[in-house]
């Protein structure tokens, strides 16, 4: 799917020949809430900082050398890092397959103490969604050290990458200290997330950022990667303000990160500014084409009245993820199935990928392309599968009430629509707006004694046609 959006990578961990703590957070974290394709970004001008330059002056060093001496781990090792560390800056995704390359090169050499080398190719596999195969050398990493906290967290990342839920509880059962390090704090507040445990994962992010800024040779970019994640965890709890708060300390950190623009962006539209959600999202994309942050500008323009401009985005985002025969982009499908449009082929794409990874996101889309399509007892069985996990998402609450009320599940649907609605009113529009129309009719039927839905096909079919019509 995407050229994820990293975390913090510690150039001081990396690059010391161990390589395990901020590998792994670069590795994981945020990035999976906020799927990109895999496809080539265009990374402009904007992103050649002073850091990017310092980055590939030690990068042409480090490759010359592992040119000079091919019998060293050493030296593949410190360039597949620094790679990997320029990919962060530019979400440029040649980056990941350079990493890999180095990285596999290193260990071609030496498997024995050569733990950061380990972590780097999995981060480099991350990247470019070959989930099995990284968590295939996670567990083997495991294997080999099982003592080792942040391998730990980096084996229950790809866990949670696949939807082995029971797998990632065992991994992160394994950790014996889960504030002992920045990777493994990362980790475990990702997976208190997942399971809708916000409060504990933002103690955690907010204490490993405070480690972070007190580490010498951080960059200010990996400091403000916490505050973006910080971010969009109170986003999604509906604490707009808090959210705002953690954003606005992240920008006078590092103001032209594109991750940070984005996320801006996506607090502009969860405060209906659309104006500026178009403008944060514009400056985000100018440095990384990404199709996630495209939706959320066309998003802007169409409840801006400029529906010129809204489709010219979305044939921006669409151009981004073209040419990825076979995979599929969940922002932009969601986008697409919002509008009704391809919900047959990407029906099939959902199924398909569910047979590489069962985890809630997938879940979640496939779900929706088949209420869509109008397969309702399939979406409400997928949609309890995601529920079943425990994520704060205001987006699983819209999808779950709508399925559910069209199956007839009317109770749950609207305590399901009514969460949906306090934790996020004004940045899906379409989806308000819907789940208001619904609620309406609930409340009309109940206040005429009839039920809103019979219990057949018939009868949900049309409700749902009509939801689709009015979010059309």
């Amino acid at each position: 799917m995407k050229l994820r959006v990293f975390p913090a990578i510690s150039r001081r961990v990396l690059l010391c020949g161990i390589g395990i703590g901020a590998v792994v957070a670069s590795a994981v974290g945020a990035w999976a809430l906020q799927d990109h394709a895999a496809s080539e970004p265009v990374v402009a001008a904007a992103a050649s900082s002073a850091e990017l330059l310092r980055i590939e002056q030690e990068l042409a060093i480090w490759t010359r050398a592992a040119g000079i001496d091919p019998y060293s781990a050493m030296f593949p090792a410190h360039a597949a890092a620094l790679q990997l560390q320029r990919g962060r800056l530019t979400g440029d995704y040649r980056d990941a397959v350079q990493a890999e390359t180095l990285s596999r090169k290193s260990l071609a050499q030496r498997t024995q103490h050569n733990g950061g080398a380990f972590v780097t190719l999995i981060a480099a596999l991350l990247e470019q969604h070959r989930f099995a195969e990284a968590n295939r050398i996670a567990r083997q990493l495991v294997a080999g050290q099982p003592d080792v906290d942040a391998y730990n967290s980096l084996l229950g990342e790809t866990e949670l990458e696949l939807g082995n839920y029971n797998a990632a509880r065992s991994a992160f059962a394994a950790i014996r200290q889960p504030s002992s390090g920045l990777s493994t704090m990362a980790g475990v507040a990702r997976w208190s997330e997942l399971q809708g445990h916000d409060a504990i994962a933002l103690v955690l992010l907010r204490r490993a950022r405070e480690e972070a800024r007190i580490r010498p040779g951080e960059m200010k970019e990996e400091i403000a990667w916490y505050y973006m994640r910080e971010a969009d965890i109170e986003l999604r709890r509906g604490r707009v303000n808090a959210a705002a708060e953690a954003l606005r300390a992240g920008l006078a950190m590092a103001p032209s990160d594109y991750r940070l623009l984005a996320a801006r962006a996506r607090l502009a539209a969860a405060r209906g500014e659309w104006r500026d959600a178009a403008r944060y999202g514009e400056a985000s994309t100018f440095n990384v084409l990404d199709p996630t942050t495209l939706t959320v500008v066309a998003t802007a323009y169409a409840e801006l009245g400029d529906t010129a401009k809204a489709h010219e985005v979305e044939r921006a985002a669409g151009a981004a993820v073209g040419g990825q025969a076979g995979t599929i982009h969940r922002a932009w499908a969601m986008h697409q199935l919002d509008r009704n449009q391809s919900v047959d082929s990407l029906a099939a794409l959902a199924r398909r990928e569910l047979t590489i990874r069962r985890d809630v996101y997938t879940l979640d889309l496939l779900a929706w392309a088949e209420y869509k399509g109008g397969h309702l007892n399939e979406a409400h069985r997928y949609m309890s599968d995601v529920l079943r996990v425990g994520t704060t998402d205001p987006l699983f609450f819209y999808h779950a009430g709508f399925i559910q009320i069209a199956s007839g599940d009317t109770a749950h649907g609207e305590a399901s629509l009514e969460q949906a609605l306090r934790l996020d009113a004004r940045s899906k529009p379409r989806y308000a707006r819907s789940a208001r129309v619904l609620l309406d009719r609930v409340d009309a039927a109940r206040d005429e004694g009839r039920p809103l839905v019979a219990r057949t096909a018939v009868r949900a079919r049309r409700l749902l046609f009509a939801l689709a019509r009015h979010e059309g």
